[in-house]
């Protein structure tokens, strides 16, 4: 097991797998659906999440990461769901 979370492929993956979300961020930055809040919330997860690879406070890092995405998540489902909650009134409204 421990042969498989070293080495160059899941170095790259973890990469891939950060600047994604990175990327998704700060257009959230751009954007006027989601808040500010969210996005910076993303932004800072992930640069927690690159500084893996940094810093000897690697796995601690990572832990942070994975701490900041969920509240990332939770925040971008709320709004998701606020934006579906508004789309359905307005539906019934036309009907």
């Amino acid at each position: 097991m421990l042969a498989i979370y070293q080495g160059t492929a899941f170095d790259v993956s973890y990469i891939l797998v950060s600047v994604a979300p990175l990327i998704i961020s700060v257009v959230m930055l751009w954007s006027d659906v989601f808040s500010k809040a969210t996005a910076y919330v993303g932004i800072v997860a992930k640069v927690f999440g690159l500084a893996y690879f940094v810093s000897e406070m690697g796995p601690f890092l990572a832990i942070v990461d994975v701490v900041g995405l969920v509240i990332w998540f939770i925040l971008i489902g709320r709004r998701l769901f606020q934006l579906g909650h508004r789309s359905s009134k307005e539906e019934v409204g036309r009907s």
